[in-house]
């Protein structure tokens, strides 16, 4: 079992900072959303949530940022609006 938060120790902060999933600070092992079907990460509430590490089973925080984005390219005709 590695010391707590090891890996962000001994490696930049920036590696753990807004990545498409996390990864354990403890051994830096990147923790698979979509394997582990840990959907509510996904939550569209922002805040921390606690899991463990499959690699040091170590638990370790995650704290989830929302990233939105929209799309106005594909239009329907003036009449189809439902405003």
């Amino acid at each position: 079992m590695p010391k707590h938060c090891e890996a962000l120790n001994d490696l930049r902060n920036i590696d753990f900072v807004r990545e498409k999933n996390p990864r354990c600070p403890h051994c830096n092992a990147v923790y698979d959303i979509h394997a582990h079907e840990a959907w509510r990460l996904f939550d569209t509430d922002e805040g921390d949530h606690d899991i463990v590490c499959d690699e040091c089973e170590t638990p370790f925080r995650v704290a989830v940022h929302c990233d939105f984005s929209f799309s106005t390219d594909d239009q329907p005709e003036p009449e189809e609006y439902d405003v």
